[in-house]
């Protein structure tokens, strides 16, 4: 076979494998999207268990899979009128009450908090201390990371000043860890927003601001 033959085959491989790829990458994401909610909500889940004993006493023992789907049903209906009440004029009043009731709890707050900003942070939210997180590019274990910092608080190890930065995983960002990274190691990234970085790692990448430098 002649090379240009050759090269026009690879190059139609290619094209080919470049159009298919991110079809089979979102099949691959959904997945695995669908297998974590199973485990989470799924009928051998503690919830599920949950949805289906309560709506047991209407349908009886031998039916838990219907059980079930009615109890995901009933929640999710109560989920709607939820957020319902919270975008009308009551939200102003009923999320900081949550909050105060929530955060107030020993052990519950220490939880509660950290999540709740996560959520509103996905969500979009005027949240004046998720505003303040700043998009960083750190040093960490040997590669430059995208994260955010989450305060200017310094933390001494070791006699090093560091700083707490939360490190993404792409593609669900809230499943990231913390780390102590040295302040030295942290570069600010003005030109990048927090939705942008989100954006970046739900995408893989595929979506993601080029020429971005930092300070």
């Amino acid at each position: 076979m002649k090379p240009f033959a050759k090269t026009g085959i690879m190059k139609t491989f290619i094209a080919g494998l470049v159009a298919l790829l991110p079809v089979v990458l979102t099949f691959v994401i959904m997945k695995w999207l669908v297998l974590k909610i199973a485990y989470l909500i799924g009928p051998a889940s503690p919830l599920g268990s949950t949805l289906q004993n309560t709506i047991s006493f209407v349908t009886g023992n031998n039916h838990q899979l219907i059980s079930y789907f009615m109890g995901l049903f009933l929640a999710i209906i109560l989920i709607i009128v939820l957020g319902v009440i919270v975008q009308a004029r009551l939200k102003y009043s009923f999320g900081p009450f949550i909050d105060r009731l929530l955060i107030g709890t020993p052990v519950i707050g220490n939880i509660y908090k950290p999540v709740s900003q996560v959520v509103r942070l996905l969500g979009n939210n005027e949240d004046p201390e998720l505003k303040s997180m700043t998009v960083v590019s750190c040093k960490y274990a040997g590669v430059d990371c995208l994260g955010l910092l989450t305060s200017n608080k310094i933390y001494t190890v070791d006699g090093q000043p560091r700083n707490m930065v939360f490190l993404p995983q792409a593609p669900i960002p809230m499943t990231g860890n913390l780390a102590l990274v040295p302040s030295e190691s942290i570069h600010t990234m003005p030109d990048m927003t927090v939705e942008e970085l989100l954006q970046t790692f739900v995408s893989l990448g595929l979506v993601s601001k080029g020429n971005t430098e930092t300070k």
